[in-house]
């Protein structure tokens, strides 16, 4: 498993409004979880575990891909937090849509619903398992078939090598109800 702590460096992803050190960006509360995620996960026997990331560093979503690809990872989950108005709260996960490798799309559904099942275990909210679709057809996108490519570039690329790309929208950062619950 490759492990993605989203955002990094001079991308801070979205802001936290209730941390007691007055608010703290998204992306360190990215790296903490992906820590956190790793050191259980690599309880399980068998089990190989890597991070994209392990400080404030920055990388694009290819790089990101390519990590977890050196690594031999069959899977690159990315962990976000979101953020919109304040009133939104929940998990959502992405997985890659059914197109060029239809196999990869079914092994992200049933990957992405077991996580969704633990998230929901600790109480956190479901906003339900997703595609990412692209609005309107944009052939920057489009996989090496010509077919319609997933619009996170985290999840198309890690498609483009053969691995499953997740990404974990844990919870809302913005929400006070979420951020209490879950982030503080």
């Amino acid at each position: 498993l490759c492990l993605d702590p989203g955002h990094g460096g001079s991308d801070s992803g979205t802001y936290t409004y209730y941390s007691s050190q007055n608010g703290l960006y998204e992306k360190y509360y990215n790296l903490k979880i992906a820590q956190y995620c790793k050191q259980e996960l690599e309880k399980y026997a068998n089990v190989k575990v890597y991070l994209t990331r392990y400080d404030d560093t920055d990388l694009d979503l290819k790089e990101r891909a390519q990590i977890a690809s050196d690594y031999g990872a069959s899977y690159l989950i990315s962990f976000h937090l979101n953020g919109l108005n304040g009133t939104n709260r929940g998990a959502v996960i992405f997985y890659p849509n059914t197109n060029y490798r239809p196999d990869l799309s079914e092994d992200g559904k049933v990957v992405a619903q077991s996580v969704l099942n633990e998230l929901t275990a600790l109480g956190i909210q479901s906003m339900g398992i997703r595609t990412n679709t692209i609005d309107g057809h944009d052939e920057k996108y489009d996989y090496p078939d010509g077919s319609e490519g997933d619009y996170y570039g985290v999840i198309r690329h890690a498609k483009n090598l053969g691995i499953t790309g997740l990404i974990i929208e844990h919870c809302f950062a913005d929400n006070k109800a979420d951020f209490g619950a879950f982030l503080s």
